[in-house]
């Protein structure tokens, strides 16, 4: 393996722990070590680019699945103990991304009617499912093959926009822990883990066009859909970490929120600070 194969790997890896945080995107992280368009390139065009590319798409994607899981198996464990917690670090990290995201799509211009519409629309999204979500509560020991692939889906989706956090969104329908426990103990649910496997397939060929055609020619509007996902996401968690604290009320709970909120803030930050050092070194060059 090439100097330039484990740079690659390396770079994947970080994508996969950083996309599996929620209100982080694995895709932001291609942005900032410059692979993102040839990588969203590659799977937009199977025949003509990725096949060619794989000395260069392979490394990336070993290195994504090798942090997926490391991240998932860290997390799954806190989860078992400490699962209201860690959903207000996962706000803190989702708000202080919502700056950047803002300043992805902002083109200068006055908002435009659409650009509202499109953010009010990744709201209410968001609001509808948190609905369903407290209705139809996902177990961790019951998913179903459409739940799985609609899981692979979305992260596919994040994974190729930046800006979309797969994790965030999952996290608001109740998928996120389902997901979270599949992946960080995959030997044994590889009855789950072929499905999410196929929804990322599908998700990456079918959307990596649209997607693509998007960002190109609706890009400020697109960004404000995606500013309205991931308001409507946090709104989600954070209500759903707050009923969680009235029936488990406890000082030390509170407190331990609190502390792991303020964890979430300065990772956000740091992951901030990660990008606009990235930005501006890329300006100057």
């Amino acid at each position: 393996m090439g100097i330039q194969a484990v740079k690659d790997l390396m770079v994947g890896m970080l994508m996969g722990i950083v996309s599996f945080l929620p209100g982080a995107s694995g895709s932001t992280i291609a942005v900032i070590f410059r692979v993102y368009e040839r990588l969203v390139a590659d799977v937009a065009d199977i025949r003509n680019k990725l096949l060619k590319d794989l000395r260069f798409i392979l490394p990336i994607a070993v290195g994504v699945l090798a942090g997926m899981f490391l991240c998932a198996k860290v997390l799954d464990e806190l989860s078992k103990e400490y699962e209201i917690q860690l959903m207000f670090l996962f706000v803190a990290l989702i708000v202080t991304q919502i700056p950047d995201i803002k300043r992805m799509g902002d083109d200068g211009n006055r908002l435009t009617p659409a650009d509202i519409i499109a953010f009010v629309v990744g709201v209410a999204i968001m609001v509808v499912f948190m609905v369903i979500g407290w209705n139809a509560p996902v177990d961790k020991d019951n998913s179903g093959f459409i739940v799985m692939m609609l899981i692979g889906v979305i992260y596919a989706m994040s994974l190729l926009s930046p800006g979309i956090s797969g994790s965030t969104i999952l996290l608001a329908l109740g998928f996120y822990w389902v997901y979270t426990n599949v992946i960080g103990d995959f030997i044994h649910h590889m009855d789950l883990v072929l499905p999410i496997a196929l929804g990322a397939l599908i998700g990456a060929l079918a959307f990596s066009k649209v997607i693509d055609y998007c960002m190109r020619n609706y890009r400020k509007t697109t960004y404000m859909a995606i500013l309205g996902l991931t308001v409507g996401s946090a709104a989600t968690v954070f209500i759903n970490g707050m009923r969680s604290i009235s029936e488990n009320s406890s000082s030390d709970l509170i407190i331990q929120c609190i502390i792991c909120a303020v964890i979430g803030a300065l990772l956000g930050l740091g992951l901030n600070r990660l990008a606009h050092i990235y930005a501006d070194s890329s300006s100057e060059e």
